[in-house]
């Protein structure tokens, strides 16, 4: 018995230094971003604007895309206003609709003739429409997939064409906590973040050969425009559900990230609730560290309990419709 606690200890201790190790040379290959060029995609509102603000604060060359004229105007009044005052590079901005390929073709080819070779892109753009399952039209499931995955797919095709040949640059992909997780009232929503996780997955390992970093992002709820929208159409069971996650703003969500991103970790989140299902969730996904393993049960088993808690909400809710 005791050989197999000193084996068991010595198991432990390996795993710790390991991680510790790993944690250490990643923090020594950090992204810079000074004199970079940034491009966000939905960076006209929400943690995509916040985004932007701190790429200027790092330094970096930032280009903004959004889809309305109007949007797009008043985000580069705030961030020109924000370099002013941090004597940061002037931003630049784009209308585009990434969803669509060709459009993101141009939109890189014309952003590059202002400042040079994206080395990092950062995908932003999405919806959320939520709602009863058989209450949704058709066209809110194709929406949600063209809002959410074809706006990620086609501006990381077009980075990582132009990635590849330098042998150098980083995409982010912006999931969500519902693309960890199915959660009632988002089955439009949540299939299409799924989607986008496991788009970064492949990425990842695609990305290897050429030394481009990959990056996804799993927000919790987040106090933006958009959020502000979204409330109005939730199911009650959905609105109770979200109510012990907490709400969060995009600048904090935006910070923390990026301090991620520049780490070059994998898969990103805010939040203890959002930390905790990054793990329980990272399954065999890439950078899964020896101290995420340690933990991972524990994590299984809380959630264990937090679902039974959920199903109970479901239920009460549906006795009281």
């Amino acid at each position: 018995m005791p050989s197999i606690i000193l084996t068991s200890t010595l198991l432990l201790l390996l795993l710790l230094s390991l991680s510790l190790f790993l944690a250490f040379w990643k923090g020594n290959r950090r992204i810079v971003l000074r004199g970079e060029h940034v491009l966000i995609t939905g960076g006209t509102s929400g943690i995509g604007l916040e985004f932007a603000k701190l790429c200027i604060l790092h330094g970096a060359h930032v280009t903004v895309v959004g889809r309305t004229e109007i949007k797009l105007k008043q985000a580069l009044k705030v961030l020109e206003a924000y370099a002013r005052d941090s004597r940061g590079k002037e931003p630049v901005g784009y209308i585009s609709d990434v969803a669509q390929p060709s459009s993101c073709e141009k939109l890189f080819t014309e952003a590059e003739k202002k400042h040079g070779p994206v080395s990092v892109l950062i995908c932003c753009a999405g919806s959320c429409v939520p709602g009863y399952f058989e209450e949704l039209e058709p066209s809110v499931f194709e929406n949600q997939m063209h809002s959410n995955y074809y706006s990620a797919v086609y501006p990381a095709q077009a980075a990582f064409k132009r990635m590849k040949g330098r042998r150098k640059g980083h995409i982010v992909l912006t999931s969500s906590l519902g693309g960890l997780l199915g959660v009632f009232g988002y089955s439009a929503y949540s299939p299409s973040k799924f989607a986008v996780r496991g788009l970064a997955e492949v990425l990842y390992q695609e990305c290897l050969p050429f030394g481009i970093g990959v990056s996804v992002i799993c927000p919790p709820d987040t106090k933006t425009p958009g959020f502000d929208e979204e409330n109005r159409y939730k199911p009650k069971e959905t609105l109770l559900l979200s109510q012990g996650a907490g709400l969060f703003s995009a600048e904090q969500v935006a910070k923390e990230a990026l301090n991620d991103i520049l780490r070059r970790r994998f898969m990103i989140s805010t939040g203890l609730q959002g930390k905790m299902l990054v793990n329980v969730c990272s399954g065999f996904g890439p950078q899964v560290s020896p101290i995420q393993l340690l933990v991972m049960p524990i994590m299984r088993g809380i959630c264990y309990f937090v679902q039974r808690q959920q199903e109970r909400i479901i239920k009460e809710e549906h006795k009281r419709r």
